[in-house]
């Protein structure tokens, strides 16, 4: 068995369809004369040709080269690849095999430091180097370059050279008679016996038939053969033919899959670009919210400071109420006092008048009433003084506050009148007492005392009227029940305002004292939010920001009940 061969077909791109046309040609005979037809990427105009496959190039046994202008003038002549095919040739170790494709300078000579070479000393394909596409028909073209092709490859012991041999082995056959006929008219003396017979001519023409018959019957195997070969050829086309449309459609496949891949990459992309632009508007919608949750913590601040301050100004304000009330108390004693006294010298006096005139005559008795009217009258007058200069002391007293309201400056002492000078002008009535002493109860009410049944948290200056929270919580119910506190607790009282709220919190509740016992939970207020919701007020940190729906029984917070008071 002959050793396998491999041919290496190399051919341009442009020339891609011949090509892959002879490739189906070769490649059916490659299990019949056990060879292998290898083929690489096909040579591109301007680009160096690289093979896949380095080592094929050093297994190959014969090149076939299809030579074209695109073949001719592309990078691969000078390339290393084409010279170590040529050194390969040189040295008897591969054949070359040019293939004429269209009309090129094939026959162009190439030069080197090592050899000479050209294709014109090779036996150019097809036969004259008449190129393919100037014959009537390609497929004889490829006939006679394929043939050629199988002549070099076959084994000598195949059918075909067989049947030569054995035309040869006939003729010669066929020859040997008339030989040995003459070497025997010529060698021996003539026999009579040996003379031609008819039998002779007959075998002789048997024979001839035979041969002849045998060769129509070779020529026509041969024929069948060639049909057969052309029929097997067909079909190979028309599977190759189905295998490339199959390809095709693959490749029709492949580029769909790629261009949903693409376009589900593109919708990808897009839905991206959408989630960042969202995230984007997200990000800014935040911002905004913390910047106005900033802006609104920031006026809370100031509201509280400006809460603040007005606390102390209502402390400062109330102190300085405190420290009248005080001094006007403290008036009242002192002119109590004075009163007092003026009231028992004033007694010491008449006791002394009536002991004078108790020798007196009766007859006198009219004068004496004259006098003791006339004094009397004396006496309401000095009072009235008396009464006329403490008030404008009450009065200076009240514009020095006003004007200086800092708790720390002591307030100014009353000075004490003489006694002596006012012995005689000081006499009260039982009516007079009962006023002073009414305006000195109201005088000691203050923040967080307890009056009427509930906690004073607002009092006017005067101390006449104010409002009063209710000593306890009640709850936690829900608003509508707040609301109607008054059925639980007696008419008057009531759900308090956010306002009063406030106001409870900074007096008697955490934001002071926290004489109202307050919890720290979230208070309801009678002040809305909206229709449907109240506000509320945290008396932990004094929190307003709070509103929750009123009308669900549910919703459940504690109730601190109000009222207002006046005397």
């Amino acid at each position: 068995m002959n050793a396998k061969k491999n041919i290496y077909v190399l051919y341009a791109s442009l020339d891609k369809s011949l090509a892959h046309d002879l490739l189906r040609r070769l490649q059916l005979w490659e299990k019949e004369f056990n060879v292998s037809i290898w083929h690489d990427s096909p040579i591109f105009p301007g680009q160096q040709w690289k093979p896949q496959n380095l080592s094929r190039l050093n297994e190959a046994d014969i090149f076939l080269f299809l030579l074209s202008n695109g073949f001719m003038y592309s990078e691969f002549i000078q390339q290393d690849e084409f010279k170590m095919i040529i050194d390969k040739y040189k040295e008897g170790k591969a054949i070359v095999v040019p293939i004429v494709l269209e009309n090129c300078p094939w026959d162009v000579d190439f030069n080197s430091d090592d050899y000479d070479f050209s294709f014109k000393e090779l036996p150019v394909l097809p036969e004259d180097g008449k190129p393919i596409n100037k014959w009537d028909s390609s497929e004889k073209a490829l006939a006679q370059v394929t043939d050629h092709v199988k002549r070099m490859i076959a084994p000598a012991t195949e059918d075909g050279d067989a049947e030569l041999s054995q035309e040869n082995i006939a003729d010669e056959k066929t020859d040997e008679i008339p030989k040995e006929q003459i070497t025997l008219n010529f060698g021996e003396r003539p026999d009579v016996d040996n003379a031609p017979k008819p039998e002779d001519s007959l075998l002789k023409e048997a024979e001839e038939r035979r041969v002849k018959e045998e060769q129509k019957l070779r020529e026509k195997a041969e024929i069948e053969k060639r049909a057969a070969e052309e029929l097997r050829l067909r079909e190979a086309a028309a599977a190759e033919a189905k295998k490339v449309a199959e390809e095709a459609e693959s490749n029709r496949i492949a580029l769909e899959e790629q261009r949903i891949i693409e376009e589900a990459e593109a919708k990808k992309m897009a839905e991206e670009a959408e989630r960042l632009k969202e995230e984007a508007k997200a990000e800014q919608k935040a911002e905004a919210a913390r910047k106005a949750l900033e802006e609104q913590e920031r006026k809370k601040k100031e509201e509280a400071k400006r809460m603040a301050v007005e606390e102390t100004r209502r402390q400062q304000e109330a102190a300085a109420a405190k420290r009248r009330a005080e001094e006007e108390k403290r008036i009242a004693q002192e002119a109590k006092d004075r009163r007092e006294a003026e009231e028992q010298r004033e007694a010491a006096l008449a006791q002394e008048r009536k002991e004078e005139i108790s020798g007196s005559e009766t007859s006198d008795w009219t004068d004496r009433e004259d006098v003791e009217q006339s004094e009397r009258g004396t006496t309401k007058k000095r009072i009235g003084i008396g009464l006329g200069i403490a008030a404008l002391i009450a009065l200076g007293i009240v514009a020095f506050s006003l004007f200086n309201s800092s708790p720390e400056k002591p307030t100014p002492t009353l000075p004490r009148t003489n006694n002596a000078t006012v012995a005689d002008s000081v006499q009260t009535t039982e009516s007079d007492t009962e006023v002073v002493s009414e305006n000195e109860s109201i005088s000691q009410l203050g923040i967080g005392d307890t009056y009427s049944g509930g906690l004073i948290f607002v009092l006017d200056p005067a101390g006449n009227t104010g409002k009063i929270a209710y000593p306890e919580d009640r709850g936690p119910m829900p608003w509508e029940s707040g609301n109607k506190i008054h059925e639980q607790l007696g008419e008057g009282w009531r759900l308090p305002t956010l306002d009063e709220l406030r106001l409870m919190y900074r007096t008697i509740g955490q934001g002071a004292d926290n004489s109202g016992e307050f919890a720290d939970e979230l208070y309801w207020s009678a002040t809305p939010f909206d229709t449907y919701q109240a506000r509320l007020l945290r008396f932990s940190d004094g929190n307003a920001s709070y509103h929750y729906n009123k009308g669900l029984a549910t919703r459940k917070f504690l109730v601190r009940a109000v009222r207002d008071f006046s005397r």
